[in-house]
Parts: C-alpha cells; structure tokens; sequence
C-alpha cells in the first residue's frame, strides 16, 4: 500500500518559487491557497475546548498530514516477522478526532483488504504541530471499536469519546464500554479510569462490562446488562449502569444478583454509587429502558 505524499515538501517548493517571482500570478494564488491549508493543519485546527472528527474530504490536508506521519504504522506485516502470530496486510486511518493541536488516531488492521473477519484498532496521539505521536496505553488492541457517543463526565471543556470493543475474536469474548478522556494539561489523550467495585467483576478500571460469553462458565448461567446516558449536574453527563448475573451454586441453587451502578463527577473525582432505593431504581430502568426497549431488562 501506497503512502500519501507529503504535502509540506511539495508546499514549500511552490512557495520559493513564488519567493523568486518565477511563479505566475495565477499559480501564484493556488499555491498560496494551498500554503494556507497547510497552516491550517499545523495550527489551530480547531480552539481546545470542544472535539471533532476529521475525515478525508471535509479535510483533506489534515488526513494526509496524518497518514504522511503514521507511513510506518501503516506498513503490511511481514509474516516473516510476526510468525506464529497473524501478520496484517492492510491497515488504514480509521478515525481522526482533534481537540486543540492534539489528534486521537486510530489506526485499523485487517487481516486482507477483502477479510471478512474482525478488525482490530490501536489508539495513537499524535500532536500535528510537532509530529510526535505516542501509542495510548492499555489500547494498542481493541477488537471490533465502535464509536458510542460524545459525554462530559466531568467539568473538562473537552468531551470524553465514549466507545464499545470486544477483549478478543473466536473465543470467550467480553464487550467493554471505554473512554478516551483529553488531559488538557498534558496535552494528549488517554483511556478514562473508572472506579471497579471490588465484589462487582464487570467492573474494571478500562471500563464496563457490558456483554459477556459466558457459555463456557463453570457456574455462570447468564449475565445481561442494559446502560445508558442520564443528565447529571452541570450540565455534566452521568452513565447508569444495570447488569443481571444468574449464577448456580455446587448444590444446584440458582442465585441473582442484580446491580444497578451510577457513574457521576462528584466533588473532584468520576465514580459510581449503588442505587438503593426501589423508586430511584425503577426511574433509573425506565430512563434506561427509553434509550434501549430491545433489551431484555425492557420486555413486559
């Protein structure tokens, strides 16, 4: 696969061209079109307090940049190489999310332009002003991503990138609800850490739990969560959280256990808190209820 070329190098030779008065008027004009472009891309894509998703034909400049930065990345495997492990022959940008000069990039692997099976994703930030790009701990493999939604969890200008992913393909798989959270000071984006209640295993400090296969379980009969988006103080957003695990015990008891979990920013930190109460808890599930009637919690 072909990388893109670089548009700073060509740029910069049409601009000493206009330098030395060779250029024409006409061309003159394009190129100092394009020279603006360019300065797009290296400052202030957009202001730091707000976050958007970048595309090749909305911006174009921005996308090339990107990809003319992450040509390694972007390279097949050679099986040679990665034997026993699979290589991965093609690998795209998948998505561009920029908050200030800060991108999220992520890059997509597929076993084939053509393969029908899963892809996997790696998270990189990547500053366009300086081209220093950093892999995002704890999400270099995320199976099957897809996008959820844009929420304030807490009082930072910039939204979290709430996402889905499974852990693994073919196998005992699990469903996570994630994050990726902009730490303005630092300039860079990371995976938001939740707090993991320690008798609740579907809590993790990656994210929830949302989906299990648990048909190979030993003692787990079934276990089914519903979660949702609920309007928190501030103007800030809180997730709710319901997951139903239906366990069975050496003598053949069936036992249940039925959590049902708010995420909110309170005072300085992003936690949860068990809903208690009987009325809070069946505002809570119709809440849930309205955003997903499929599910099974919202059957008569």
């Amino acid at each position: 696969m072909k990388s893109a070329s670089n548009p700073a190098r060509r740029l910069s030779l049409s601009g000493l061209r206009i330098l030395a008065g060779r250029a024409r008027p006409a061309y003159s004009r394009t190129a100092l079109a394009f020279l603006s472009l360019l300065f797009t891309v290296r400052l202030h894509v957009q202001a730091q307090d707000t976050v958007r998703w970048i595309g090749p034909k909305d911006k174009p400049a921005v996308w090339a940049h990107v990809r003319a930065a992450f040509q390694n990345e972007l390279e097949p495997d050679d099986p040679r190489k990665t034997s026993p492990v699979m290589a991965y022959s093609y690998k795209y940008v998948h998505r561009i999310a920029v908050a200030g000069d800060d991108a999220l990039v992520l890059i997509g692997h597929r076993e084939t332009e053509d393969s029908k099976y899963a892809d996997y994703f790696s998270a990189f930030n990547f500053n366009l002003r300086t081209r220093t790009k950093t892999p995002i701990a704890d999400a270099t493999v995320l199976w099957v991503w897809k996008l959820v939604r844009l929420a304030r969890f807490d009082p930072s200008k910039v939204p979290d990138i709430v996402f889905s992913y499974l852990t693994c393909t073919e196998c005992e798989a699990s469903q996570i609800l994630g994050a990726f959270r902009y730490d303005s000071a630092k300039h860079q984006w990371a995976l938001r850490k939740w707090q993991f209640a320690k008798d609740k295993w579907w809590t993790t400090q990656e994210g929830l739990v949302t989906w299990a296969d648990v048909s190979v379980s030993e003692n787990i009969l079934s276990f089914d969560c519903i979660y949702g988006f609920i309007p928190g103080s501030a103007a800030l957003d809180n997730l709710a959280i319901r997951c139903r695990e239906v366990t069975e015990t050496d003598k053949g008891r069936r036992h249940i256990l039925d959590s049902t979990l708010i995420y909110s920013y309170r005072t300085d930190h992003f936690g949860f808190r068990m809903v208690a109460s009987a009325e809070e808890q069946k505002q809570t599930h119709s809440e849930l209820c309205l955003q997903s009637p499929r599910s099974k919690f919202c059957k008569p």
